[in-house]
């Protein structure tokens, strides 16, 4: 019993010496603002050329230090030493308690750390003393290992205690979603002086609406363009972060803002703001949402996704406050709520789309899980052993399920059971490659397309995965594209949020 237990307490210490990227040991490992630690290497590659990242534990977004990226975040010298604690308590000869055997130097594996560098916090060996450490703050390992051992064993017993990790992260997303807070609060504030200041409905800029039609010989692609009809900021028509949209068959376009309390933006066939209204969410306010909004039935649609709540400094106190619920709503084309279900499952849902038969297919981090209309799990499947998914949908003429993984650069086709049956896309700026693939969907030909948001572009494939053409790119007014969505008359609906803006084009 007693070895069995400290068996497992070993294995549970190893877990806190692995990266999540390369599931290997640490190699100079970086921590990030949300706590997670990873590989300075495998990090650089995460992240490329772009100056931020999303954690891919969490999903946080990280900025970069635009000079030093990775090399700029802090090291982890915690983890450092932690497995060097844990490899001397693993030594089964007694006598050998309190020397670093096997603590072999990582630039010199023939040599052994005897030494502490306080100015990098690393142990090193005689070798680095005289040249990658020389003039640096030196100790005797022996001296600094008492005070690191007492240090680390009570952190490792705060890390193994899962119910405190958990308040943790809690309290960290909680600080995050109060500063999103405050940000619309200032937002409001500013909206408020501006109505003082140019009145309601008169912007201190507005210029006509105007439909804009262009030929391109070489593709023989008639565009038209709907300028301010869907932009953000003209009228009473203000995106923050329009992240989904849904084209109804009467042509009304449904648009989801993520972070105006969840609200839904409603315009006519013409373009015309017909109503809005915000997603009840139990009585609670929400500064940001995810997921995205379907068609559910004949008569109703449905919104999928994460709602992370506005918090205070008493609910911070809190050791088990919620930050964030996972809901299942479904309402008519009013607004009226005609169910609301907390979805058990737990980690921020990034889309969702309908399937056959009223289930739901919803992502969570690198799965894809199918909901019955209960919003209970009927069953799940792993797109990526690396990637989370970014944008989903589903093909309606055979039920076949797209994912967007980045940072693979790549579009995945699942068949209904999960397994694979088409990849295709790769990292670059050339025609059929991709750089953070968002949204995509289906056109009614078959044709997949995809927001390239990296090349600031949507791109055509056919079924095949075969690339055919540019809808739309930077030229076109595209800054950031996001979510989607294709109708039946071939017209494609495009939210950008880095213009703010839902573009209608023409294919």
């Amino acid at each position: 019993m007693a070895t069995a237990a400290g068996s497992n307490q070993r294995m549970r210490g190893q877990e806190f010496l692995v990266c999540g990227i390369c599931l290997d040991h640490f190699t100079l490992p970086k921590i990030l603002p949300c706590a997670h630690t990873f590989c300075q290497d495998c990090l650089e590659t995460y992240a490329g050329r772009r100056r931020f990242i999303y954690c891919p534990n969490c999903r946080r977004v990280v900025e970069l230090d635009p000079t030093s990226g990775v090399r700029g975040l802090p090291g982890n010298f915690w983890v450092t030493n932690l497995r060097d604690v844990i490899a001397e308590r693993d030594v089964e000869n007694p006598e050998a308690k309190g020397h670093l055997q096997g603590n072999r130097c990582k630039l010199h594996p023939g040599e052994q750390c005897r030494h502490f560098c306080q100015d990098c916090h690393v142990p090193v060996c005689g070798e680095c003393v005289f040249s990658e450490h020389n003039g640096h703050a030196l100790e005797r390992m022996e001296r600094v290992l008492p005070e690191v051992r007492e240090e680390f064993s009570r952190r490792a017993a705060e890390l193994c205690d899962y119910g405190g990790l958990q308040r943790c992260k809690k309290l960290l997303a909680d600080l995050i979603n109060q500063t999103n807070d405050i940000m619309v609060t200032e937002r409001a504030k500013v909206r408020e002086i501006a109505a003082i200041l140019y009145g309601p409905d008169q912007p201190k800029t507005t210029a006509p609406a105007r439909d804009e039609t262009e030929d391109r010989s070489n593709g023989n692609l008639v565009r038209t363009t709907h300028a301010q009809l869907l932009r953000g900021g003209v009228g009473e028509v203000k995106f923050y972060h329009p992240f989904s949209a849904l084209v109804l068959e009467n042509g009304d376009t449904y648009v989801l803002d993520m972070y105006r309390c969840g609200r839904v933006h409603v315009f006519g066939p013409g373009r015309n703001l017909l109503r809005r209204f915000e997603l009840d969410l139990n009585g609670h306010a929400a500064t940001r949402v995810t997921g995205g909004i379907t068609l559910f039935k004949s008569s109703t649609l449905c919104w999928v996704g994460t709602a992370y709540m506005s918090s205070n400094i008493d609910t911070l106190l809190q050791r088990n406050s919620s930050q964030s619920q996972n809901f299942f709503i479904e309402f008519d084309h009013q607004g009226n709520i005609q169910k609301n279900v907390n979805i058990a499952l737990a980690g921020e849902i990034a889309d969702a789309a309908l399937l056959r038969h009223g289930t739901v297919a919803i992502a969570i981090s690198s799965n894809v899980h199918v909901l019955d209309d209960g919003a209970q799990e009927i069953f799940h499947f792993c797109a990526s052993d690396f990637s989370p998914v970014e944008k989903l949908c589903i093909n309606q003429q055979n039920g076949d399920i797209l994912v967007s993984l980045w940072p693979e650069n790549v579009i995945k086709v699942f068949d209904l059971r999960g397994n694979l049956k088409l990849q295709f896309g790769c990292y670059g700026n050339a025609d059929g490659q991709l750089d953070q693939p968002k949204g995509l969907c289906v056109d009614p030909e078959g044709r997949i397309l995809v927001a390239d948001a990296g090349n600031k572009r949507v791109a055509m494939f056919d079924g095949s995965g075969a690339f055919v053409k540019h809808v739309a790119t930077e030229v076109d007014g595209l800054k950031d594209p996001h979510a989607l969505y294709a109708t039946r008359d071939r017209k494609v609906v495009v939210t950008d949020i880095g213009t703010h803006s839902v573009h209608v084009l023409q294919c």
